[in-house]
């Protein structure tokens, strides 16, 4: 994945816990730590918060649900990519077919009745 690809996964793993609460929840926010660090600086922020989340047992998905870098919302003006699934590289693929649990109702392109 390269890195606008990254930070739209991250994007999607946070909406996606906020979207479902109920399984793999730990995974997900494990999977955006990971990136948050490779990605580097910017994102040190947004690893905090979600290090927070999984250490203080939070059980509900809406607090991610904050601008940029302590949530996902905005996150697309650091990507600049659409949000569609089609698209994308394999390997993003991959891992939202893997972790992401709405996958209709986050991409635009596997949205039902598209």
């Amino acid at each position: 994945m390269n890195r606008e690809e990254k930070i739209l996964m991250i994007q999607c793993l946070l909406h996606d816990v906020r979207l479902d609460f109920s399984d793999k929840v730990n995974r997900r926010v494990e999977f955006a730590i990971n990136l948050c660090n490779e990605l580097g600086d910017d994102f040190l922020i947004l690893a905090g918060e979600c290090k927070d989340f999984l250490e203080d047992d939070f059980t509900d998905g809406r607090y991610f649900r904050d601008d940029f870098p302590y949530g996902y919302l905005n996150m697309e003006k650091l990507h600049g990519l659409t949000q569609t699934y089609n698209d994308k590289s394999s390997e993003f693929k991959k891992y939202v077919d893997r972790l992401v649990t709405c996958k209709d109702m986050l991409f635009d392109d596997l949205r039902a009745g598209d």
